[in-house]
């Protein structure tokens, strides 16, 4: 490879180093740590209403579970795909305090309104939202929907770290690596061209051995 090639490909490498060091990375952490895992609590319940759709809509609409939570400050709505079973939860904390029987019956009787006093058992119900999504929802701590996203915010910070690192020791190596193999191309006649990963990074620690 000639050295004015060997400069322009140093350089677009240079370049995509520089993206993910100062754009790439930093955009993945900021998103990561965008991710709210903290939830809103409300103390009250005044109504749940549920509402089944299943007929005379769009199919993609079809089988789903509509509720709306009134709290004392906001309503939360949310939907349960019904064949995900993801439902049962909520009925079985609806069964263990009596307001209903069994999910057939429950079936068959919305749509249906839970008011104050029968769900004077609700102590806390708990919300987490991100960018306007309901991402996670409990009931006296006990999971309703979805789930806190700990583990999601942590992958997401890593990843951003890791790009970002990534990104600064490619602008780091590269240069001094171009350095070296023109250096030795000018001294010793040795062939420049562009290295994979693996030669580059074993090509660095060759600096630090060179006597």
């Amino acid at each position: 490879m000639s050295k004015s090639n060997f400069i322009l490909y140093t350089l677009a490498y240079v370049g995509i180093a520089a993206l993910l060091a100062f754009i790439g990375g930093p955009d993945i952490l900021n998103g990561g740590r965008a991710i709210n895992t903290k939830p809103e609590v409300f103390n009250k319940v005044k109504r749940i209403d549920l509402k089944y759709n299943n007929l005379d809509i769009h199919p993609l609409m079809r089988n789903r579970l509509n509720l709306d939570i009134v709290t004392n400050k906001k309503i939360v709505h949310f939907q349960y795909y019904i064949p995900d079973e993801k439902h049962k939860t909520l009925l079985g904390v609806l069964k263990k305090e009596n307001l209903i029987k069994n999910e057939e019956e429950f079936f068959n009787s919305l749509p249906i309104s839970f008011n104050t006093v029968e769900l004077s058992f609700i102590n806390t119900l708990e919300v987490i939202y991100n960018k306007e999504k309901l991402v996670y929802l409990a009931i006296n701590k006990e999971t309703i929907l979805g789930s806190i996203p700990n583990v999601k915010k942590g992958i997401i910070i890593c990843l951003g770290y890791f790009i970002t690192i990534l990104g600064w020791s490619g602008l780091l190596l590269l240069p001094i690596g171009a350095y070296f193999q023109i250096k030795d191309n000018e001294e010793h006649g040795t062939t420049i061209y562009v290295p994979n990963r693996l030669e580059g990074i074993k090509n660095f620690f060759k600096i630090f051995t060179k006597k």
